[in-house]
């Protein structure tokens, strides 16, 4: 004869190796945003980038003028020695506007980081979100604040 309380606990060890087998709800609202879209559409971004390719412009301007004076010393007849000490020269000309336009990118980039995490953590927090996801890492799922927080970068 079986012990009810035997009975008892194996029915509750039975009834909770069940539980666990089944799917778990998620009790987080969770939100998505396209990042790609909200940067595309943030009027600070294409003023960044515009930013990011002037500087990008600018040396190769400084690094072609400098290429072209070494071919042409080159061509004259300049020795190793006197090539090799102007190329130093000019690598020492451009590495400050490589450095600046370096600088540049990574400021901006902080920049507009911290403003998108801002927008997104506001409205987040106003439509009673817990967790956010970059839409493209989601499959199925989350309330879609894409449009939400691109309007709140716009103003």
């Amino acid at each position: 004869m079986r012990s009810p309380l035997l009975a008892g606990l194996t029915g509750a060890a039975i009834a909770f190796s069940v539980a666990l087998l089944q799917p778990v709800r998620a009790s987080v609202p969770a939100g998505v945003v396209n990042l790609q879209e909200l940067l595309r559409s943030y009027p600070e971004y294409k003023a960044a980038d515009q930013q990011v390719k002037d500087a990008e412009v600018n040396y190769q301007k400084a690094l072609m003028e400098r290429m072209k004076k070494l071919e042409a010393a080159r061509t004259k007849g300049s020795t190793p020695a006197q090539l090799q000490a102007m190329q130093k020269q000019f690598e020492a000309e451009i590495k400050p506007i490589q450095t600046r336009g370096v600088t540049l990118y990574k400021n901006l980039q902080d920049k507009l980081r911290g403003q998108i995490e801002k927008a997104i953590a506001e409205v987040a927090k106003a439509k009673g979100v817990d967790v956010i996801y970059d839409k493209q890492a989601v499959l199925y799922g989350g309330n879609d604040l894409t449009g939400a927080v691109s309007a709140k970068l716009k103003r």
